[in-house]
């Protein structure tokens, strides 16, 4: 694959990664559509998106244990990312999710062995220490997150991280994401009941709810992983890993421009310390590669 071709689309993917985050609080925001429908029309749509590559390579369709574990997850990461944008904003609710899925996915690598050397814990310290100054109110704080929608989002962010890793342990492919989205619609119709039993509300859509969902789910997300998926095997997973970090920063930019949400001190200076952290987990893990392949 071409340089110029690959970047470009490796730029797509990441727009459209974040603007997830913007479809779905314009969509809450101002009413046209509650959570829960949001959710479902997002799982629905994704997963008519995908259906014609199984029926396209005429595929068996056959679950698998695996499947069925990324499929809970994935309904479980959209639905609590419904849940959590009633109240919170954009840029805010992208880094919250980002950081907790990069976190949770570090403490698995560590679980499983993973060395924690002096730069990796700096890192991390530093990526925490970003949540923890953006999330805990304080006399100086200039924003003030509804503590249920916080615990909704980072649902959202641990459950992606499953999804993730469950994805990393049987190979990544847009066919296996069909399978999942698939999968995603029992597990969604399922979890959709058992939320609306606990958390009672007035389910309602209009006509340009239902367009921000379906393009949530085509397109945002359907769409995005196919292309993401097209272009892993041509990147470094550190590279992946890497990229991955515009994200939060492109849905804070996104959501200044075109929702006139505010950018404040306090928003920056989380930005800056949760990706400064990741990033040098990330680079110490390379340079563990890099020394590991020499030997």
């Amino acid at each position: 694959m071409k340089n110029n071709f690959l970047i470009l689309k490796i730029i797509i993917v990441m727009i459209a990664f974040s603007a997830n985050s913007l479809l779905c609080r314009v969509a809450l925001k101002d009413a046209h559509i509650d959570s829960l429908t949001f959710s479902m029309i997002r799982i629905v749509s994704g997963a008519v998106a995908l259906l014609p590559l199984l029926l396209r390579r005429h595929y068996h369709i056959q679950f698998k244990k695996i499947h069925v574990i990324s499929g809970i997850s994935l309904t479980v990461y959209i639905v609590a990312f419904s849940l959590a944008y009633e109240q919170i904003d954009a840029g805010i609710g992208a880094l919250i999710l980002f950081g907790v899925v990069q976190l949770t996915m570090i403490i698995y690598g560590l679980c499983k062995g993973e060395t924690l050397s002096r730069i990796k814990l700096t890192g991390l310290l530093f990526a925490f220490g970003g949540l923890v100054y953006l999330l805990v109110p304080s006399s100086v704080s200039t924003i003030h997150l509804p503590l249920l929608n916080v615990i909704f989002m980072a649902l959202s962010g641990f459950a992606w991280a499953v999804y993730s890793l469950a994805g990393n342990s049987k190979g990544s492919t847009p066919v296996n994401t069909a399978y999942n989205f698939l999968l995603a619609v029992p597990a969604g119709a399922v979890i959709l009941l058992i939320v609306s039993l606990l958390i009672p509300g007035d389910y309602h859509a209009d006509m340009r709810g239902i367009i921000l969902a379906v393009l949530s789910g085509v397109v945002a997300s359907a769409g995005s992983y196919y292309l993401w998926y097209s272009v892993l095997p041509y990147i470094e997973s550190i590279t992946a890993s890497t990229v991955q970090l515009s994200v939060p920063c492109l849905s804070i930019l996104l959501a200044v421009v075109f929702i006139g949400e505010i950018l404040t001190a306090q928003i920056i200076i989380a930005t800056t310390l949760v990706l400064t952290g990741i990033f040098i987990v990330i680079k110490d893990r390379k340079k563990k590669v890099h020394t590991k392949t020499e030997r």
